[in-house]
């Protein structure tokens, strides 16, 4: 066994930045030109910004959401080239005041990941609250330890993305701003 227990059942979280700020700025352009942002198409079974979006939209995926899901995996040792059959799929979430989204997975996919393209106001909510995997695991142990078994909250920034396994449930608190732009994305394998 590797030392320490916390490597026994990995729950990695990552959290990165998109680098291409010329790119960001394109899509969040594109987004505000070419999607009706009161009702986004956001039917991820059926519409795929990244596959059915525009060009700048495609170039996102190839140089930004391909390469970071590549790194993230890589914390596991696995090359995401060794998949034959590998597909993303990508979806806007509302960008408006009062928008929240309760608590839910991303069953089937193993690896799931939120996109920050906008979001300046940092005390607006929209916070993403990942929740501990192991359900129940908290049981016997004395409140010394709780610290162990809580939520863990982000408060996403323009730029930012972050990755964890889909298992893993999570919601958004309520957005009380007046716009944020975040792209889901899934990786399927």
């Amino acid at each position: 066994m590797n030392p320490g227990f916390n490597e026994l059942w990995p729950t990695t979280v990552y959290l990165g930045k998109i680098e291409d700020e010329t790119l960001l700025s394109r899509v969040c352009d594109a987004i505000f030109t070419e999607v009706d942002l009161t009702n986004p198409p956001n039917d991820f079974h059926e519409y795929d910004i990244l596959r059915d979006g525009s060009e700048v939209f495609q170039e996102f995926r190839d140089k930004v959401v391909w390469p970071a899901f590549e790194k993230y995996l890589l914390n596991w040792n696995i090359d995401i080239n060794d998949f034959e059959e590998r597909r993303v799929r990508a979806w806007l979430t509302g960008s408006y005041t009062g928008y929240a989204m309760p608590v839910h997975n991303h069953s089937g996919s193993p690896i799931s990941s939120v996109f920050y393209l906008m979001n300046e106001e940092q005390q607006a909510g929209g916070e993403l609250v990942l929740m501990d995997p192991r359900h129940n695991a908290n049981r016997g142990y004395q409140e010394e330890f709780k610290s162990m078994f809580e939520n863990q909250c982000y408060t996403p920034k323009s730029g930012e993305f972050t990755m964890f396994p889909g298992f893993v449930y999570h919601h958004t608190l309520p957005f009380k701003g007046k716009i944020r732009l975040a792209m889901p994305v899934d990786l399927f394998l």
